[in-house]
């Protein structure tokens, strides 16, 4: 991604991210994802045919999206 943060190269540090990101998309914890976000993500959505590609920008947008959809939280669980 153009201007995307380098990652931390700490790969057990990474998992734990995702795991408590996920866990908090399971439980419904808003103020959790919002903790795990970088402040100012933008996540872009391709809606196909139906609405096209819409963005959401800031960490309380992007939490209230992963809620309201579910879409992470029906993900399951990652196999390390």
């Amino acid at each position: 991604m153009h201007g995307a943060a380098v990652p931390d190269a700490d790969l057990a540090r990474q998992r734990e991210v995702v795991d408590a990101f996920l866990a908090a998309a399971r439980e419904g914890d808003f103020a959790a994802l919002v903790a795990l976000l970088d402040p100012e993500p933008v996540v872009r959505v391709d809606g196909a045919a139906r609405a096209g590609i819409s963005v959401v920008r800031g960490a309380a947008a992007v939490a209230e999206q992963v809620l309201v959809t579910g879409g992470l939280a029906r993900m399951g669980s990652l196999r390390w």
